[in-house]
């Protein structure tokens, strides 16, 4: 019986200097062989790399682009900034909100706060005096996180106002899951019926008591919950969403409930 050879692992040196040469006739089995060794690879043979393949294709790109953000080196900056300032890639924006000087960010806002961007751009200027965090454009549960790593005072009307968005967000029907029969029912058994067992809204309210201990304002939202929760209410447990009578109810309880919002 015949046993095949392994084969033994090519010099990287020659697996770079294969790829970087389009005469080789070696570019893709060596572009193939660096993607599944890089990460054992030496610092030095993974710089060369990540430098020959930015500087490659688009796919070699966003290729290097991914790698960076884990393997980054300053030394990277100029590279990164010519092709993002060329491309404006997405990857390529992800490695300049992480790791380059703020002042960069600054002048580039507009072109790095495009879509779930936004909310990472607002983690690395947060704290600078002259940056406007826009609310309108993230989640409650960011504004939340962003209250959590900000070395800024919040208070406590920030906070609520950030929590009662949430609940007049859920009476409109402004998220997927809006009504307020979006619970855990396990948490519905225990406690009985009430707005805290959104899982949305569950979820805010712990951040503001335990991440950022605020339990006394925690103490007011589940005073000004067991104030407008009403034992009318309580047909909503264990029905069906798709009985007309039901969603009637509880549209006409979002409301009332929106109109009862404190702030």
């Amino acid at each position: 019986m015949e046993f095949k050879v392994p084969k033994h692992n090519t010099p990287a040196a020659t697996l770079i200097k294969n790829y970087q040469n389009r005469k080789s006739g070696k570019v893709t089995v060596s572009r193939r062989e660096i993607q599944q060794r890089f990460n054992g690879m030496e610092w030095r043979h993974q710089k060369k790399i990540l430098l020959a393949f930015i500087n490659a294709g688009a796919a070699d790109r966003e290729w290097a682009s991914r790698k960076m953000f884990a393997f980054w080196d300053n030394s990277f900056i100029p590279v990164v900034k010519s092709f993002w300032e060329k491309y404006h890639e997405m990857p390529l924006s992800w490695l300049i909100l992480r790791y380059f000087p703020k002042d960069y960010l600054k002048q580039n806002l507009d072109s790095l706060s495009q879509g779930r961007n936004y909310y990472y751009l607002c983690q690395r200027l947060i704290d600078e005096e002259d940056f406007y965090l826009d609310k309108n454009r993230l989640y409650e549960s960011d504004i939340i996180e962003l209250f959590k790593i900000s070395k800024k005072k919040v208070t406590d009307e920030e906070i609520a106002d950030v929590f009662f968005s949430m609940i007049r967000k859920i009476c409109r029907g402004e998220y997927k899951s809006a009504y307020m029969y979006d619970w855990d029912n396990d948490y519905s058994s225990r406690y009985g019926w009430s707005i805290l067992v959104n899982i949305k809204v569950r979820y805010i309210l712990s951040e503001i008591e335990f991440s950022l201990s605020r339990k006394g304002l925690a103490d007011a939202i589940h005073m000004w919950n067991r104030k407008i929760a009403n034992s009318q209410y309580s047909i909503l447990n264990n029905m069906k969403i798709e009985n007309p009578a039901i969603e009637k109810l509880v549209n006409s309880f979002n409301l009332e409930l929106l109109e009862q919002v404190p702030f």
